[in-house]
């Protein structure tokens, strides 16, 4: 990387030498003061052209001159205007002339004093004016296959025609063999040579352009080479041209990039740390970096004299600033949510795609982190925070409800472990080996209850009212121990963390106690197995020490006999 990066950077400052000693040699040039020799030799210059000038204004007066005469003897209307037309092109001839006359002699464009330069603007006109260029060396590029489609075109034309003519000339000699009025075959015989002199025509002109198409043809080259030939004429000029331009715009954006990632190590950068300063700083240190490498782009356009690669870029320059003029307000909201003056705001929390994230730094690419997912790092463009908002957070607020190897349950009554959660899913272990896999945002709508660091069992369980006089203290007690006792064969009674008995309540068929069972998370696979392992021991209390299960009865009050019999 660092071996490309030094590349880079020779690269730049040869382009930048060989840019600096062309700019030195047109200063040179341009600054040189002419000798006496030299002015000696553009005044003689000057006088020959200025007396060439003017011959040439006196010849074309007298030319007029011979028209103005020739048009008063002129008889008809048509050779009058005629002459009236040779004689206004020719005025305008000598009026070109006497403008140059005075322009040579006194030095000024005398274009500035007339109202010639005052026209109408036509953009179709300045458009093909500045393409023109681009244009003309497309069409050299391509000009060989034109004219090769052309001769197959024009030799396929005159086939056609030829075929056209020799039907036409045995119609008419069949015709001539027929006729026996001699007016008419005469006609006839004079139409067979016109079409004859027209077959000839067409004969000669297939021929030349099917030699000519074999020629075209003979001197054609590969493909290989024409594809090089066109790679060599683009990169000739225009091709070079943009090259170097685009080795400008990034070796100088390059270059202030890393400078700037020097500056960010400076002692006195990290000092300042993320401050609104070091940020102001951040946004116009991007914005000159984007202005001096347009403008390296357009100066070598400028040195090297390319003005329609330069007009083309002023161009495309012009029309993203102006169609840029909407989206003014939306690159100020941007440019205050660098400045950490936005609706996020760097170390606060957001919540993204349905999940919490941490605004660990603000730039162009944002970089939001959750420490608690796999992968829990992701870039957003700065254009997708605009409608989102943070805010201050704790440091034990939650960043994610479960963890890897926690045992979970959900609202769909799903148990199982998390094997994997990142930012786009969460993985599932079911008890019997199969795997489940959710949406990060849907396992969250699962509202999942998780069994780590610890969890509770719960189980109600009914006593027959025949026992109320020892439900509150003995049975419950007598429960307590047995389940302690029993409860070891199911999780070591380390996972165990307290088992408590408790009368609940007088239910209406049976008095009710509540067995509450609490656990460390590393069982939490057990939970349904707990739940019926509590369910069972309470059973096996109630057979050891004769306590009656009720079950749900119905219960009919008759009524006294004297109302039955009333009714």
């Amino acid at each position: 990387m660092k071996t490309h990066r030094r590349l880079i950077i020779i690269a730049f400052f040869i382009f930048l030498c060989f840019s600096f000693r062309l700019g030195a040699a047109q200063d040179n040039n341009s600054q040189k003061k002419p000798t006496t020799n030299t002015f000696q030799g553009i005044e003689t210059g000057k006088i020959k052209s200025l007396q060439a000038v003017l011959e040439s204004i006196t010849q074309l007066e007298e030319e007029v001159e011979k028209k103005r005469n020739a048009l008063k003897s002129a008889i008809s209307e048509a050779e009058q205007e005629e002459i009236e037309e040779e004689i206004g092109a020719l005025n305008l001839q000598i009026k070109s002339l006497e403008d140059n006359f005075s322009e040579i002699a006194s030095g000024v464009d005398m274009r500035l004093f007339t109202k010639s330069m005052i026209r109408k603007f036509d953009w179709a006109e300045e458009l093909k004016d500045i393409l023109k260029p681009i244009l003309d060396d497309l069409r050299g590029m391509t000009a060989s296959p034109r004219e090769i489609d052309r001769l197959r075109r024009e030799t396929q034309e005159a086939e056609k025609k030829l075929s056209s003519a020799n039907n036409a000339k045995e119609n008419i000699l069949e015709l001539i063999s027929k006729v026996t009025s001699p007016g008419l075959k005469i006609a006839l015989t004079n139409l067979e040579k016109q079409w004859l002199i027209q077959q000839q025509q067409l004969k000669a002109r297939r021929a030349i352009a099917y030699e000519q198409l074999k020629q075209k043809l003979s001197e054609r080259k590969p493909l290989s080479e024409t594809v090089q030939q066109i790679f060599r004429i683009f990169f000739k000029s225009r091709g070079r041209n943009l090259l170097l331009a685009l080795l400008a715009f990034f070796g100088l954006w390059i270059l202030l990039w890393k400078l700037h990632e020097k500056f960010k190590r400076m002692r006195f950068f990290q000092r300042l740390g993320r401050t609104f300063s070091a940020r102001l700083f951040d946004l116009l240190y991007h914005i000159i970096t984007l202005l001096m490498a347009i403008m390296a782009l357009l100066t070598v356009f400028y040195m090297v004299g390319d003005w329609v690669l330069l007009t083309v870029s002023l161009i495309i320059l012009f029309g993203v600033i102006w169609a840029s003029r909407h989206t003014v307000p939306r690159f100020w909201e941007q440019a205050k949510f660098l400045l950490n003056m936005g609706t996020v705001r760097e170390g606060e929390r957001l919540v993204y795609a349905g999940l919490p994230w941490l605004v660990r730094s603000l730039g162009f690419y944002t970089r939001l982190t959750n420490k608690e997912l796999v992968g829990g790092e992701i870039r957003l463009p700065l254009r997708h925070l605009v409608e989102l908002h943070s805010r201050p957070f704790k440091e034990n607020e939650p960043w994610f409800p479960t963890k890897e190897e926690d045992w979970v349950i959900l609202s769909d009554n799903t148990h199982g472990k998390v094997v994997t959660q990142t930012p786009e899913m969460v993985e599932l272990a079911l008890l019997g080996g199969s795997h489940k896999i959710y949406g990060t945002a849907d396992f969250l709508q699962q509202n999942p209850m998780n069994l780590c660091p610890a969890f509770r069992v719960q189980v109600t369980f009914g006593i027959d009212y025949q026992h109320q006089a020892i439900i509150t203290e003995e049975i419950p007690l007598t429960l307590e121990k047995m389940l302690q006792e029993r409860l070891i064969d199911y999780v070591p009674e380390r996972e165990i963390n307290n088992i408590k008995v408790e009368f609940k309540e007088a239910g209406a068929s049976s008095l009710e106690v509540e067995v509450l069972a609490d656990f460390l998370g590393s069982v939490g696979g057990k939970y349904f197995i707990l739940q019926r392992a509590i369910q069972k021991i309470c059973v096996d209390a109630c057979n050891t020490f004769n306590w009656t299960i009720p079950f749900t009865q119905l219960t009919l009050h008759m009524a006294p006999q004297e109302t039955r019999e009333n009714q």
